[in-house]
């Protein structure tokens, strides 16, 4: 299965209007500025004064979200660096190009999961992987919603739920969620393999005679039913949620863009959601930073920068934007006052790593035809709206 396929458009609705472009977008860090890129979503440049080394990075959409550590990162090993943000397969297929995609060609990649680097390296082009902070994939429920449902309690405390609970919920009509797509982005795919892992038992890897039981299907098909919403990027569907709060009140995504829409939710004084971690199996970003080995006069500069990337200051800043950089899910910066306003219990963030009972993914091989039968089997259809234009300028030859 190539990464064109596995990147085809997967499922909520897809409207189609021609194509209008053009429209920029904000960084908030003080030196970056932003384009808009019909091919890539965003691009942010960090510009460092009198830096002599630059490189370019492909990188998920989520990492939107820590654009303080990397302005500071930058600025530390005096490295200009442009992130073109894109789902997590689309950097998977630049691997499979060795860096290149788009028209672009990248030193580096920084998805959300490290199984896409692993899918992606084909050609054996990466060098120095590491990981730059952890999040887990949870459901964001509206606290109403999650009361409703018997989840979680007034105080904002949750309560354990199953991904059989979950999937009782959507199968009687009491929930609807939205998500990303699986064969588009990681946390939608990574979403999707917890629940083929939960369901199937949640003690070992998937096997190929697991994907090809019926029962299983039925069940993961019943799970993604619920899907009402979808999208390409993780990011967007958080800011999806936070500019429609009263149309959407669940998501599946990760725990730090869960935390950044409560926080853009209560500047607004709406309700917030609350983290939602599935007692029987969960998926782990952990947000590898790698170098792509296409050209010997960029390895320096990566390595400066991934030196401060993964420094004591950038993990704070991290943490501080809703993610983990402790060891097995741990916050190292717990005490610290802007940690402690991002993992808020009003909001069911749980802080103790304990409660993630991290899935144990399968090889590459069984990863593609599951996304493969989510894509053919699995994903709720799409419905696409053809806009024809019947306007003068489009008579006769156009």
């Amino acid at each position: 299965m190539n990464a064109r396929k596995l990147g085809a458009a997967a499922g909520g609705i897809a409207l189609i209007v021609g194509l209008f472009t053009g429209c920029g977008s904000t960084n908030s860090a003080s030196n970056a500025t932003s384009d808009g890129d019909s091919n890539s979503g965003t691009t942010a440049t960090y510009s460092v004064d009198g830096a002599k080394d630059s490189i370019r990075i492909a990188s998920g959409s989520e990492n939107k979200e820590v654009s303080g550590a990397i302005e500071q990162a930058a600025k530390q090993s005096k490295v200009s660096v442009t992130v073109d943000y894109m789902g997590s397969l689309d950097v998977m297929d630049a691997l499979r190009n060795k860096g290149h995609h788009a028209g672009r060609d990248y030193d580096a990649v920084w998805p959300a999961s490290s199984m896409w680097i692993t899918m992606g390296d084909i050609k054996h082009v990466v060098k120095d992987q590491v990981s730059t902070s952890t999040t887990p994939v949870v459901f964001g429920v509206k606290q109403s919603k999650a009361e409703e449902l018997g989840w979680a309690n007034t105080d904002g405390t949750t309560k354990l739920v199953s991904t059989k609970d979950i999937m009782d919920a959507v199968k009687a009509k009491k929930l609807s969620f939205a998500m990303t797509s699986a064969t588009q982005s990681n946390s939608g795919a990574s979403a999707y393999m917890a629940f083929l892992t939960a369901l199937n038992g949640g003690k070992s890897a998937l096997t190929k005679d697991d994907l090809n039981d019926a029962s299983l299907r039925k069940s993961v098909k019943t799970v993604l039913s619920g899907v009402n919403r979808s999208s390409g990027s993780s990011d967007w569907l958080k800011d999806m949620v936070v500019n429609d709060p009263d149309t959407n009140d669940s998501m599946v995504n990760y725990e730090s863009l869960v935390i950044q829409a409560d926080k853009a939710l209560t500047a607004k004084n709406k309700e917030p959601l609350l983290a939602v971690y599935p007692s029987d199996g969960i998926a782990i970003s952990d947000s590898p930073l790698a170098y792509v080995d296409r050209r010997q006069d960029k390895e320096d500069a990566f390595k400066r920068f991934s030196k401060s990337i993964t420094s004591k200051d950038s993990k704070k800043l991290f943490e501080q934007a809703g993610r983990r950089t402790g060891s097995d899910g741990t916050l190292a910066y717990a005490k610290d006052a802007k940690v402690k306003d991002s993992f808020r219990k009003e909001w069911g963030v749980k802080s103790d790593s304990s409660v993630l009972k991290t899935i144990t993914m399968p090889s590459s091989d069984i990863i593609e035809q599951a996304l493969d039968q989510y894509q053919t089997v699995l994903r709720k259809p799409a419905y696409t709206l053809w806009v024809v234009d019947y306007s003068g300028s489009m008579s006769g030859k156009g």
